[in-house]
């Protein structure tokens, strides 16, 4: 898993199906007032509207970091191949993953 939960404050479940359609044509931008921390290696996301702490993977961190409105998740996922050396559709599984994970939390919105 790219993204590691604070136990107190787990992820709601949604609906797999629901959030698979329209995730590569839409464009995930980070949600407003989520508060980013680096904290020696590690990116760390607080969210003071649910009090929730998210602490993030390397690789979740960069997929966070391309939230920006402007990419899909195709996009992303191309860009993380290039970074690490791998193909699109090897990562584009786990970048689906992580933006379901992201969505349940409430840390992105699909404007």
């Amino acid at each position: 898993m790219l993204l590691r939960w604070d136990e107190q404050h787990p992820p709601a479940m949604t609906n797999h199906t629901a959030l698979q359609s329209g995730l590569s044509t839409r464009c995930p931008k980070q949600a407003a007032g989520i508060v980013e921390y680096e904290i020696e290696d590690e990116v760390v996301l607080y969210d003071p509207r649910s009090d929730a702490v998210h602490t993030l993977s390397p690789t979740a961190a960069v997929v966070w970091w391309l939230c920006d409105g402007d990419r899909g998740v195709d996009d992303i996922s191309r860009e993380l191949g290039d970074l690490y050396e791998l193909r699109p559709q090897q990562v584009r599984r786990d970048v689906g993953a992580v933006m379901r994970q992201f969505r349940a939390s409430r840390l992105i919105t699909w404007p």
